[in-house]
């Protein structure tokens, strides 16, 4: 038996986690999904990105005149993992707002925001506009 199974198996014992795991893994998809009703999804993913880079970036940067260029230097240079965190906050943000297009178009052209969910379809053209 291989470390990775032996694993699995300690964890399952002690939290159950095979019997919910292979319903969700042998879950009949309808046909009519297909991979367009993702967008929703990955822009959530990448708010959250840009949330967690965020808050990491924010110990870090010093928003004054007389701060604020020499921090981005530190942050780029000597904080590990500094230009790699930066670089994902500034791609997940365009990446957001690409896929929020995205999405807003999908449901706009297949007509998702109709009653009941007129709402729904208010609310997020108010979260693109906000965050644009």
């Amino acid at each position: 038996m291989d470390v990775a199974s032996r694993a699995f198996g300690d964890l399952d014992r002690r939290y159950r986690l095979r019997e919910p795991l292979e319903y969700q893994l042998n879950k009949r998809i309808p046909a009519h999904l297909n991979w367009t009703n993702c967008f929703g999804g990955i822009t959530f993913v990448c708010f959250s990105l840009q949330a967690l880079t965020g808050i990491l970036l924010a110990f870090y940067y010093k928003p004054t005149m007389a701060e604020a260029y020499t921090s981005v230097l530190r942050i780029m240079e000597e904080v590990p993992f500094g230009a790699f965190v930066r670089g994902l906050h500034a791609w997940t943000a365009n990446v957001m707002i690409f896929m929020a297009t995205l999405h807003m178009l999908k449901v706009f052209f297949i007509s998702a925001y109709r009653p009941p969910r007129e709402f729904t379809w208010v609310s997020g053209v108010f979260l693109f506009f906000v965050s644009v």
